[in-house]
């Protein structure tokens, strides 16, 4: 792409993405949205944008466990001792966002569907970013992480000037 400041074709830098996050706690999901932002090599200037979002279900993520022992007695007179592990989804408000953080990212398709490679003059860039929350649950006060990456082809970008 061709820089109207610089006046020439320049070379791309990702920015830091900006996050945004909307946490449901009714419904124990979280909406992210990322802000992707590429600039001009030389002197700065934003070039290209994407916004990206996904929503993310917590309870697939984490699920608190009691457990129980209970006794069972059968007609033939045997008695056994079963173990009996209840999973249980606490609500949304049970959970606590304690961090959260996106890191840039970007990759090439170096490979086809078929392992064969590709040269590098034809090879797909992707940017994106790699993010990452911390919840806490309340009723048992583990801590766990929730991670996913958002990308986008360069050529999906939309272009500023």
């Amino acid at each position: 792409m061709r820089c109207p400041d610089c006046n020439k074709f320049v070379a791309q830098e990702l920015q830091e993405p900006e996050l945004e996050v909307d946490y449901d706690a009714d419904s124990a999901s979280v909406d992210v949205r990322v802000h992707l932002v590429l600039t001009c090599a030389e002197c700065g200037m934003e070039l290209k944008e994407a916004d990206l979002e996904e929503t993310i279900e917590i309870g697939e993520y984490h699920g608190c466990k009691e457990t129980e022992e209970t006794e069972e007695t059968e007609e033939t007179e045997e008695t056994k001792e079963t173990e009996e592990i209840k999973e249980e989804v606490p609500s949304g408000s049970e959970y606590e966002l304690t961090s959260e953080s996106a890191d840039p990212s970007d990759r090439y398709d170096t490979v086809t569907k078929k392992g064969k490679p590709i040269p590098s003059r034809y090879q797909k860039h992707y940017y994106g970013a790699d993010i990452s929350l911390e919840f806490r649950c309340k009723p048992c006060g583990e801590e766990f992480e929730v991670s996913t990456t958002l990308e986008e082809q360069a050529s999906g970008f939309s272009e500023l000037v």
